[in-house]
C-alpha cells in the first residue's frame, strides 16, 4: 500500500528543467570555438588576421615579439618615406627659387639696357658727363647679372649666354665710338652713330632678355 502511494506521489511531482538564459539576454553564438570572440566595430575586418595568428603553434610571447618587430619596421619605413618626400619637396622649392631669381635678374638686365640708351641720349643732349658715368656703372652691373643668371642656368644655355656676351661687346664698342665723338665735341656725328649703331644693338639685348624670361617662366 505504501509503495503504491509513493509511486503516485512521484508521478504527480513536476519535472524541473535546467535554468536557461535570463529573458532579454543575448544568446551566445560560439565562433571558431570561442564564445563572443567577434571583434567590435572597425576591428571586424581584422578577424581573418587574428584567426590566422591564433592558429600559429607558438607561444604568445613570441607572437607579441614578432608583432612588435613588424610594427617597428613599418614605422621605420614610414620615416624613410617621409624623409624622401621632404627631400623631393626641398629640391623642387630650390628649383622654384632659382627660377624666380633668374626671371628677376633678367628683368633687371633688360631695364639696364634700356637705361643705357636713355642715358646716352641725355648725355648727348645736355653734355652732362654724369650720364656717361652712369652708363659705365650700368654696363658693369649688367655683366655681373649675366654671370649670376648663367650660374643659375643649365649647361644647355651656355651658347645663349655666349651670344649675349658677344652682343654686349658689340654694344660696348659702339658706345665707345659714340663717347669718343662726344668727347671730341662732334655731337651731331655722335648722335647719328648712337641712332644707327648703338641703339639698334640695345634692342638685340632686350630681345635676348625677353627670350630668357620666357624660357625661365
Amino acid at each position: 500500500m505504501s509503495s503504491l502511494s509513493a509511486g503516485a506521489h512521484d508521478a504527480a511531482s513536476p519535472t524541473v528543467a535546467p535554468p536557461g538564459p535570463a529573458p532579454g539576454a543575448p544568446a551566445s553564438s560560439p565562433r571558431n570555438g570561442h564564445a563572443g570572440a567577434d571583434l567590435p566595430g572597425l576591428g571586424a575586418p581584422l578577424r581573418p588576421l587574428v584567426d590566422g595568428v591564433a592558429r600559429i603553434h607558438t607561444s604568445v610571447h613570441r607572437k607579441l615579439l614578432v608583432g612588435f618587430l613588424i610594427g617597428a619596421i613599418l614605422l621605420l619605413a614610414m620615416g624613410v618615406l617621409s624623409l624622401t618626400v621632404i627631400g623631393r619637396m626641398s629640391q623642387e622649392m630650390d628649383q622654384l627659387t632659382r627660377l624666380e631669381e633668374k626671371v628677376d635678374l633678367s628683368h633687371r638686365m633688360e631695364y639696364l639696357v634700356t637705361l643705357q640708351s636713355h642715358l646716352r641720349a641725355m648725355a648727348l643732349l645736355t653734355r652732362d658727363d654724369r650720364y656717361n658715368d652712369q652708363i659705365m656703372a650700368a654696363k658693369r652691373t649688367f655683366a655681373d647679372y649675366a654671370n649670376r643668371v648663367e650660374a643659375l642656368s643649365p649647361p644647355a644655355q651656355r651658347d645663349f649666354f655666349q651670344s649675349v656676351r658677344d652682343t654686349d661687346s658689340r654694344y660696348a664698342a659702339a658706345g665707345e665710338r659714340v663717347l669718343a665723338l662726344y668727347q671730341a665735341g662732334d655731337l651731331d656725328q655722335a648722335m647719328q652713330l648712337h641712332l644707327t649703331q648703338e641703339h639698334p644693338i640695345s634692342h638685340e639685348l632686350e630681345s635676348a632678355m625677353e627670350r630668357l624670361q620666357v624660357e625661365a617662366g
